[in-house]
Protein backbone atom coordinates (compact mmCIF):
# COMPACT_ATOMS: atom_id res chain seq x y z
CA UNK A 1 0.00 0.00 0.00
CA UNK A 2 2.83 2.21 0.29
CA UNK A 3 2.65 4.16 -2.93
CA UNK A 4 -1.00 5.25 -2.10
CA UNK A 5 0.44 6.16 0.90
CA UNK A 6 3.22 8.43 -0.15
CA UNK A 7 1.02 9.39 -2.94
CA UNK A 8 -1.36 11.11 -0.92
CA UNK A 9 2.04 12.81 1.06
CA UNK A 10 2.44 9.99 3.53
CA UNK A 11 5.79 8.93 5.10
CA UNK A 12 7.09 6.92 7.44
CA UNK A 13 9.93 8.91 9.40
CA UNK A 14 11.30 12.23 8.42
CA UNK A 15 15.51 12.93 8.25
CA UNK A 16 18.01 15.21 10.43
CA UNK A 17 19.98 17.89 8.96
CA UNK A 18 22.29 14.80 8.04
CA UNK A 19 20.12 13.39 6.35
CA UNK A 20 19.65 9.87 8.70
CA UNK A 21 16.30 8.90 10.17
CA UNK A 22 14.63 10.71 12.73
CA UNK A 23 12.22 8.67 14.70
CA UNK A 24 10.42 11.37 16.40
CA UNK A 25 9.26 12.73 13.01
CA UNK A 26 6.41 10.32 12.42
CA UNK A 27 4.55 11.01 8.81
CA UNK A 28 1.98 8.69 9.39
CA UNK A 29 -0.50 11.36 10.14
CA UNK A 30 1.13 14.50 8.89
CA UNK A 31 -0.76 17.17 7.76
CA UNK A 32 -0.56 16.96 4.30
CA UNK A 33 -1.50 13.30 4.29
CA UNK A 34 -4.64 14.06 6.34
CA UNK A 35 -5.75 16.84 4.42
CA UNK A 36 -5.64 13.88 1.34
CA UNK A 37 -7.10 11.10 3.68
CA UNK A 38 -10.43 11.76 2.25
CA UNK A 39 -9.54 10.23 -0.72
CA UNK A 40 -9.21 6.79 1.23
CA UNK A 41 -12.77 7.21 2.20
CA UNK A 42 -13.57 7.75 -1.53
CA UNK A 43 -11.90 4.46 -2.76
CA UNK A 44 -13.54 2.52 0.13
CA UNK A 45 -17.04 3.79 -0.35
CA UNK A 46 -16.19 2.76 -4.33
CA UNK A 47 -14.74 -0.49 -3.72
CA UNK A 48 -11.63 0.41 -5.39
CA UNK A 49 -9.65 -0.49 -2.40
CA UNK A 50 -10.76 -3.50 -0.45
CA UNK A 51 -8.72 -4.66 2.60
CA UNK A 52 -10.76 -7.82 2.52
CA UNK A 53 -8.83 -8.71 -0.73
CA UNK A 54 -5.28 -10.25 0.52
CA UNK A 55 -2.62 -10.78 -1.95
CA UNK A 56 -3.44 -14.96 -3.47
CA UNK A 57 -6.72 -13.39 -4.41
CA UNK A 58 -5.39 -10.20 -6.22
CA UNK A 59 -2.98 -12.38 -7.46
CA UNK A 60 -5.19 -14.67 -9.12
CA UNK A 61 -7.61 -12.25 -10.08
CA UNK A 62 -4.84 -10.79 -12.49
CA UNK A 63 -3.72 -14.01 -13.77
CA UNK A 64 -7.37 -15.17 -15.04
CA UNK A 65 -7.60 -11.79 -16.65
CA UNK A 66 -10.75 -11.02 -13.86
CA UNK A 67 -8.57 -7.64 -12.76
CA UNK A 68 -6.28 -5.35 -15.00
CA UNK A 69 -3.40 -4.34 -12.67
CA UNK A 70 -1.44 -5.94 -10.01
CA UNK A 71 0.39 -4.28 -7.23
CA UNK A 72 3.93 -6.49 -6.74
CA UNK A 73 7.30 -6.72 -7.04
CA UNK A 74 10.42 -8.47 -8.58
CA UNK A 75 10.18 -11.75 -6.78
CA UNK A 76 6.75 -12.33 -8.74
CA UNK A 77 9.30 -12.48 -12.14
CA UNK A 78 8.70 -16.29 -12.98
CA UNK A 79 5.02 -16.01 -12.50
CA UNK A 80 4.60 -13.25 -15.03
CA UNK A 81 6.88 -14.97 -17.24
CA UNK A 82 5.06 -17.78 -17.25
CA UNK A 83 1.53 -16.60 -17.35
CA UNK A 84 1.12 -16.18 -20.63
CA UNK A 85 -0.04 -12.73 -20.24
CA UNK A 86 0.92 -9.60 -22.76
CA UNK A 87 1.73 -6.93 -19.48
CA UNK A 88 4.00 -4.14 -18.68
CA UNK A 89 5.57 -3.07 -15.33
CA UNK A 90 4.93 0.62 -14.42
CA UNK A 91 4.95 2.70 -10.86
CA UNK A 92 1.70 3.34 -9.70
CA UNK A 93 0.59 6.52 -11.36
CA UNK A 94 0.94 10.13 -9.61
CA UNK A 95 -2.04 10.71 -6.76
CA UNK A 96 -1.12 13.87 -5.05
CA UNK A 97 2.36 13.74 -5.07
CA UNK A 98 4.62 11.02 -6.72
CA UNK A 99 3.29 7.39 -5.70
CA UNK A 100 7.03 6.18 -4.56
CA UNK A 101 7.02 2.23 -3.81
CA UNK A 102 8.62 0.83 -0.81
CA UNK A 103 11.51 -0.87 -1.60
CA UNK A 104 13.51 -3.85 0.28
CA UNK A 105 17.33 -3.93 0.29
CA UNK A 106 19.44 -6.61 0.00
CA UNK A 107 22.71 -6.50 2.38
CA UNK A 108 26.02 -7.83 3.03
CA UNK A 109 27.57 -7.34 6.73
CA UNK A 110 30.64 -8.35 8.57
CA UNK A 111 30.16 -10.18 11.73
CA UNK A 112 31.99 -10.63 15.27
CA UNK A 113 32.94 -13.92 14.33
CA UNK A 114 34.59 -12.99 11.44
CA UNK A 115 37.46 -11.66 13.74
CA UNK A 116 37.42 -15.31 15.70
CA UNK A 117 37.58 -17.38 13.04
CA UNK A 118 40.63 -15.39 11.80
CA UNK A 119 39.29 -13.91 8.34
CA UNK A 120 37.94 -10.49 9.24
CA UNK A 121 40.05 -8.58 6.93
CA UNK A 122 38.97 -10.87 4.28
CA UNK A 123 35.42 -10.60 5.41
CA UNK A 124 35.76 -7.09 5.27
CA UNK A 125 37.08 -7.01 1.63
CA UNK A 126 34.46 -9.36 0.61
CA UNK A 127 32.04 -6.74 1.91
CA UNK A 128 33.25 -3.52 1.53
CA UNK A 129 35.02 -3.64 -1.56
CA UNK A 130 34.13 -6.78 -4.03
CA UNK A 131 30.31 -7.16 -3.49
CA UNK A 132 30.31 -3.35 -3.98
CA UNK A 133 31.80 -3.69 -7.89
CA UNK A 134 29.22 -3.64 -10.47
CA UNK A 135 30.63 -6.69 -11.30
CA UNK A 136 28.90 -8.69 -8.50
CA UNK A 137 26.26 -6.43 -8.31
CA UNK A 138 25.47 -7.84 -11.47
CA UNK A 139 26.13 -11.08 -10.84
CA UNK A 140 23.78 -11.36 -8.07
CA UNK A 141 21.04 -9.18 -9.54
CA UNK A 142 21.03 -11.99 -12.43
CA UNK A 143 21.17 -15.01 -9.36
CA UNK A 144 18.45 -13.90 -7.73
CA UNK A 145 16.17 -11.80 -9.54
CA UNK A 146 16.67 -8.29 -7.82
CA UNK A 147 17.67 -4.64 -9.85
CA UNK A 148 20.95 -3.75 -8.47
CA UNK A 149 21.55 -1.00 -5.92
CA UNK A 150 25.12 -0.01 -8.05
CA UNK A 151 24.08 2.21 -11.25
CA UNK A 152 26.70 1.01 -13.60
CA UNK A 153 25.26 -2.72 -12.40
CA UNK A 154 21.78 -1.46 -13.39
CA UNK A 155 23.05 -0.87 -16.83
CA UNK A 156 24.13 -4.15 -17.41
CA UNK A 157 21.31 -5.36 -16.91
CA UNK A 158 19.71 -7.27 -19.78
CA UNK A 159 16.36 -8.98 -18.10
CA UNK A 160 13.59 -7.29 -19.69
CA UNK A 161 11.25 -7.89 -16.49
CA UNK A 162 14.10 -7.10 -14.46
CA UNK A 163 14.67 -3.67 -16.53
CA UNK A 164 10.95 -2.68 -15.58
CA UNK A 165 11.13 -3.15 -12.24
CA UNK A 166 13.83 -1.07 -12.10
CA UNK A 167 12.37 1.76 -13.62
CA UNK A 168 9.50 1.72 -11.76
CA UNK A 169 11.64 1.58 -8.50
CA UNK A 170 13.19 5.33 -9.04
CA UNK A 171 12.57 7.30 -6.10
CA UNK A 172 11.50 4.57 -3.84
CA UNK A 173 11.70 4.71 -0.48
CA UNK A 174 13.99 2.45 1.33
CA UNK A 175 12.52 0.83 4.01
CA UNK A 176 13.74 1.91 7.22
CA UNK A 177 16.84 0.18 8.98
CA UNK A 178 16.09 1.31 12.41
CA UNK A 179 14.99 -0.75 14.97
CA UNK A 180 11.58 1.81 15.50
CA UNK A 181 10.18 0.41 12.50
CA UNK A 182 9.05 -2.44 14.33
CA UNK A 183 7.18 -0.18 15.68
CA UNK A 184 5.31 0.98 12.79
CA UNK A 185 4.25 -2.58 10.62
CA UNK A 186 1.43 -3.19 11.88
CA UNK A 187 -0.09 0.31 12.84
CA UNK A 188 0.12 1.08 9.54
CA UNK A 189 -1.27 -1.85 8.18
CA UNK A 190 -3.97 -1.81 10.40
CA UNK A 191 -5.14 1.96 9.51
CA UNK A 192 -5.59 1.04 6.03
CA UNK A 193 -7.26 -2.65 6.88
CA UNK A 194 -9.85 -0.34 9.24
CA UNK A 195 -10.28 2.05 6.39
CA UNK A 196 -10.81 0.06 3.71
CA UNK A 197 -12.94 -2.69 4.69
CA UNK A 198 -15.90 -1.69 2.89
CA UNK A 199 -19.01 -0.98 5.13
CA UNK A 200 -18.37 0.11 8.65
CA UNK A 201 -14.66 1.61 8.21
CA UNK A 202 -13.32 3.59 10.27
CA UNK A 203 -12.66 7.17 8.29
CA UNK A 204 -9.13 7.21 7.30
CA UNK A 205 -8.24 10.47 9.05
CA UNK A 206 -9.21 9.03 12.69
CA UNK A 207 -7.49 5.71 11.34
CA UNK A 208 -3.84 7.41 10.84
CA UNK A 209 -4.12 9.90 13.63
CA UNK A 210 -4.52 6.32 15.83
CA UNK A 211 -1.89 4.56 13.91
CA UNK A 212 0.12 7.61 14.47
CA UNK A 213 -0.22 8.19 18.55
CA UNK A 214 0.46 4.72 18.93
CA UNK A 215 3.58 4.51 16.80
CA UNK A 216 4.70 7.11 19.06
CA UNK A 217 3.72 5.84 22.06
CA UNK A 218 5.03 2.63 21.60
CA UNK A 219 8.55 4.19 20.30
CA UNK A 220 8.24 6.40 23.48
Amino acid sequence: MYPFFSGLGGYVFGTNARGGLNAKDIGVANPKFIANAPLIDKWNKEGLINSKVDYDTAKNAFLKKQAAFWITGPWESNTLQGSGLKYKIVQLPRIKYRSAPFLGVQGFMVTKFAATHGVNSLAKDLVGSYMMGPGAQATLAAANGRYPANITAGKRVTDSILKQFGAASTGGVPMPNIPQMASVWSELGGAWVKSTKGSGATPARAAFATAARNIANKIG
